[in-house]
């Protein structure tokens, strides 16, 4: 899966000045995911761990002479580096059995208004993992 930055492309400096930025980028297990520019579809119970990537523009120049290395993209773009965020690998899951992990959730999907003012109303003691 990849998000394209929607402020992409831009030169390093911008991106060293004003940092990168994921919150519009929203990860489903809905098959209708390729639909939506921000959606990245992810299969349930599969373990992913995010990275980015960095690429050079080329000149016309650059890919008119290189045009029969294999390292130089036909699309004009040459990867420069690709980096491992750390602390950020995750398994996709469908369900949440700790009632703490669904109030987190809950409290921070900007989705979830409906269930904000309901989730002091869920009993979660007798939910399956809960332990004592």
């Amino acid at each position: 899966m990849i998000y394209l930055q929607e402020d992409s492309p831009r030169c390093g400096r911008y991106w060293a000045e004003s940092g990168v930025n994921f919150m519009r980028a929203k990860i489903t297990n809905s098959k209708d995911a390729g639909r939506h520019q921000n959606m990245m579809y992810v299969y349930s119970m599969h373990h992913y761990m995010p990275r980015y990537h960095i690429a050079c523009e080329l000149t016309k120049e650059e890919i008119e002479r290189n045009k029969s290395d294999y390292n130089i993209s036909r699309s004009g773009w040459e990867l420069a580096g690709s980096y491992v965020i750390p602390g950020t690998h995750f398994y996709s899951v469908t369900a949440y059995q700790n009632p703490d992990v669904i109030r987190v959730k809950i409290d921070n999907n900007p989705f979830a208004k409906g269930f904000r003012n309901r989730h002091d109303e869920f009993d979660f003691s007798d939910s399956p993992g809960h332990g004592s």
